[in-house]
């Protein structure tokens, strides 16, 4: 990312202009604010000018007022401020936000979740097998544990969720339910909610991070392992009731095999 922001001033008008704004992948941004008056050369000298881009005052010096140090260094604070702020605005509006739970749409969430969870065990259950049968079960999860939404600002679009669970054993912590939606994969934004849990866990004071995966799922299995997580070589069988929707020939693939990272490692 590369912004400068230049201040000119001419004799007889007044110019700001923002320039060379590389925004991540180029950005169809554009960011050009002008504002000119005509004053004398007298008035131009004199006055130090105040223009407003983004909500916040800025000083435009004359170019003799800019050789002085302490009115360009204050200036340079302003221009470095305002620039900031823009930067903070573009991301909020063309990239991605984490939220919680309850400030989301609970119904677009719980279909996210399930069409995901439907297509991811479609390879091994007999017929369409979703996570959350009602509403309310996903309300249950959210009150029992911590769900975070990945949500794309311009397009106003659920793109991804985790579920989070801290002192999950003593002082360790616990992910699950990571969801990206179809339209957004390819984007590393399953890393940034790894990435993102993994550090909030640290924080809180949690020294491992567990996780548990389908054994026949060898692509995810080996993803976590490429991050740091070993298989703890401990399974965890499935509830008979659920096994009956499995096929005959999955059903010894489909236990859950435990995987732990050390979050030090990650320090």
């Amino acid at each position: 990312m590369a912004i400068d922001f230049l201040i000119l001033i001419g004799r007889n008008k007044w110019s700001c202009f923002l320039i060379n704004l590389e925004i991540s992948r180029m950005l169809p941004v554009t960011a050009i604010q002008q504002s000119t008056s005509t004053l004398s050369n007298r008035e131009a000298e004199q006055k130090i000018a105040s223009i407003n881009h983004n909500g916040r005052q800025l000083q435009l010096l004359t170019p003799e007022q800019a050789s002085t140090p302490s009115l360009l260094y204050k200036n340079q604070q302003a221009s470095e401020t305002a620039t900031s702020d823009l930067v903070s605005k573009l991301i909020l509006k063309t990239g991605f936000s984490t939220l919680q739970y309850q400030d989301v749409d609970k119904s677009k969430l719980f279909s996210l979740v399930n069409n995901i969870w439907a297509k991811a065990h479609s390879n091994y259950t007999k017929q369409t097998h979703i996570r959350f049968q009602h509403l309310q079960e996903l309300e249950k999860a959210a009150r029992s544990s911590d769900i975070l939404v990945l949500m794309d600002n311009e397009k106003q679009k659920i793109a991804g969720c985790i579920q989070r669970h801290y002192n999950y054993d003593g002082n360790q912590a616990y992910f699950g339910l990571l969801c990206i939606d179809e339209e957004y994969r390819g984007k590393k934004l399953a890393d940034k909610l790894i990435e993102r849990v993994e550090a909030d866990a640290l924080q809180k004071g949690c020294t491992k991070m567990y996780i548990l995966v389908v054994k026949c799922a060898e692509r995810l299995i080996s993803y976590y392992n490429k991050k740091g997580y070993e298989p703890t070589g401990k399974e965890i069988s499935r509830d008979p009731e659920w096994l009956k929707q499995v096929k005959d020939e999955c059903k010894d693939s489909v236990a859950f095999v435990e995987m732990r990272k050390d979050l030090r490692q990650s320090i």
